[in-house]
């Protein structure tokens, strides 16, 4: 995501086995860190703010989107963080790899 906008890369590997390598590798990156995302044990509180944070909401609006206090919120965002789940740059706070696979599985529970 740069400038709020999605990129998307597409990868074109002509000889089927380096493909299927990769594939491999991907597949094998994607399972570690949805593994690592199983083993936390996130509170109803992180899971929404994930999401907010997912829809777009700013820092500044999390406490009024979850309804809690505004050091709750500090609080939570630290723990995401910690949990590798979140990144702080100079734009604001955004999900890291594992925190939209952490989004994810919130979504997919909650669509069951």
């Amino acid at each position: 995501l740069q400038s709020g906008q999605t990129m998307t890369s597409e990868i074109d590997i002509r000889p089927r086995r380096q493909a299927n390598l990769l594939g491999r590798y991907l597949r094998m990156q994607y399972q570690n860190r949805r593994s690592e995302v199983n083993d936390l044990d996130l509170s109803a509180t992180e899971k929404e703010l994930l999401v907010a944070l997912h829809s777009g909401a700013g820092v500044a609006d999390l406490a009024g989107v979850l309804d809690v206090d505004p050091g709750q919120v500090s609080m939570h965002l630290n723990e995401l963080e910690a949990d590798s789940l979140l990144e702080t740059e100079q734009e604001g706070v955004s999900l890291t790899s594992m925190g939209r696979i952490a989004l994810e599985k919130h979504l997919e529970e909650i669509n069951k």
